[in-house]
């Protein structure tokens, strides 16, 4: 966009010798132009840096999610373990009873932690694609707005220089015709 806006200032520096006020004008709108472009582009960034942390923030948690599942499972096979050596051990059941009770306690406590932090995780990620698809709708609303905005000034400049060009065509065929008729006039004496 940016080159197109350079470009546009040569074809206008070429086709228009307008007055250095006009001219300055020109190039004042162009600017503004070109300082919008920018900061459209540096809230482009930030949205995409946004974006990045959010996406890091759920591998983190993915990542977090995933060791308490280890953990559970791993409690699991250490409860199988138990079950098998309370099966072989029958002497010592009442001790190894209330140690497979401990176990399983502990086992549905970790269960209950992961599920609670799995629907908190879930949330966490529910509401981080919100936020995520408002602030992105919210940007391309902002951009479409000011490539609009952009269009109609680029429209209007286009409209101007036209205007502008035409009259210095009008001044110059009519500063043509009369040095053609002032020659005429020098000829015929």
């Amino acid at each position: 966009m940016q080159r197109e806006m350079c470009d546009l200032k040569v074809q206008l520096a070429e086709r228009v010798h307008s007055p250095p006020r006009e001219t300055e004008y020109l190039k004042s709108q162009l600017g503004k132009i070109s300082n919008r472009l920018r900061k459209a582009q540096k809230d482009l960034d930030l949205q995409y840096f946004i974006t990045e942390d959010l996406k890091v923030e759920m591998e983190q948690m993915k990542g977090e999610k995933e060791a308490l599942k280890n953990n559970v499972e791993t409690q699991k096979i250490e409860l199988r373990k138990e079950r098998q050596m309370l099966t072989v051990g029958k002497t010592t059941n009442v001790m190894l009873e209330s140690y497979l009770e401990i176990e399983r306690a502990q086992a549905q406590e970790l269960k209950n932690k992961l599920s609670k932090m799995e629907e908190a995780l879930l949330k966490q990620d529910e509401e981080a694609k919100e936020i995520l698809e408002r602030s992105q709708a919210s940007h391309r609303a902002q951009l479409e707005m000011q490539d609009k905005s952009n269009k109609n000034l680029m429209a209007a400049l286009e409209k101007k220089c036209e205007h502008q060009l035409e009259s210095e065509r009008v001044l110059w065929q009519q500063e043509k015709t009369s040095l053609l008729e002032e020659s005429n006039l020098c000829g015929s004496e």
